[in-house]
């Protein structure tokens, strides 16, 4: 307990926490994120203006999980660019700066140091996440959304900013100016979500080319991607027996469904081991490990070309 309390106390993430509450970069992504979420909140909830107050229970709860739906893949989509801008200059910018050399004779351990970089773009999101909570309640209040699937959103969006924070400051750490780690961690990011639709749309198209079955790639392919897993979270509004949400992630819903059919028969729905969410999770805790591993071993005591 008190080692943990030690490394929250840590000066490095109470400096972080500083420059970015208190300098102007932080004002500017508080803006832009509640700018681009009341757009995304008020875009849905027009595309939706032909549901009056006339239509029964289960029309207004479709509305409502469209709204909550489109607001959540707007956060998760700012969370992908806006946590790789924050992170990828953690340690590469204090090498650049030649402060990076203080710390490692320093009485923080490596560990400390990445934990700290790596807790700061964490707390920062979910001041965001708090900030937007106002509009997860507004598609509570419309209907077809319950409190537990506000806290599984909040938990795949603050799952996905630990991981790719990770990733992130590890980049940082293996590089030794800051434009190169941003292009490193936006290849890695883009590589989770193009990259691994890429290596499923492949895998579909050999697989069909070996008989004339329906092609059934492995989903195991998108275990990496955090809009399918978030979207993979949640059930489908309709019980499975009509469209599911006219939103990005009630399409990846049907597509996985679909796979599941041809796999097992016509109207199989996902079961929990199948689940893709919950090999997302195993994929975070694995990549997010390996990264703290990386950025610890590179920011140990200072190596003869930082001297």
């Amino acid at each position: 307990m008190t080692s943990i309390t030690s490394r929250l106390q840590s000066p490095v993430l109470a400096r972080e926490m500083r420059q970015r509450m208190l300098g102007r970069r932080g004002a500017v992504a508080i803006t832009v994120w509640l700018v681009l979420l009341i757009g995304v909140f008020g875009l849905a909830y027009q595309g939706n203006s032909d549901f009056d107050s006339g239509l029964n229970v289960l029309s207004a709860a479709r509305v409502g999980r469209e709204i909550f739906e489109w607001v959540l893949t707007g956060m998760l989509l700012i969370v992908l660019f806006l946590v790789p801008a924050t992170t990828s200059g953690a340690i590469a910018g204090e090498r650049e700066r030649q402060t990076l050399l203080p710390l490692q004779v320093s009485l923080m351990s490596p560990l400390n140091i990445v934990l700290s970089k790596i807790a700061a773009a964490v707390v920062f999101t979910v001041l965001l996440v708090v900030l937007s909570a106002p509009l997860l309640a507004l598609t509570y209040l419309i209907g077809g959304v319950t409190v537990t699937d506000i806290f599984k959103g909040i938990a795949m969006v603050e799952l996905t900013a630990l991981t790719v924070g990770a990733l992130g400051v590890a980049c940082s750490a293996v590089s030794r100016r800051v434009q190169a780690a941003t292009v490193m961690v936006y290849g890695a990011v883009l590589f989770m979500i193009v990259g691994s639709f890429v290596f499923y749309g492949a895998a579909a198209v050999i697989d069909n080319s070996r008989g004339f079955d329906e092609p059934n790639p492995p989903k195991e392919l998108l275990m990496i991607n955090p809009v399918v897993a978030t979207a993979d979270v949640f059930e489908r509004v309709d019980g499975g027996f009509t469209l599911d949400t006219n939103t990005p992630l009630g399409a990846l819903r049907t597509m996985l469904d679909e796979v599941e059919q041809i796999d097992v028969g016509f109207g199989a729905r996902q079961t929990e081991s199948t689940r893709v969410w919950r090999w997302y999770v195993v994929a975070c805790v694995l990549i997010t490990y390996a990264s703290v591993a990386t950025a610890t071993s590179r920011v140990r005591t200072p190596a003869k070309v930082e001297r």
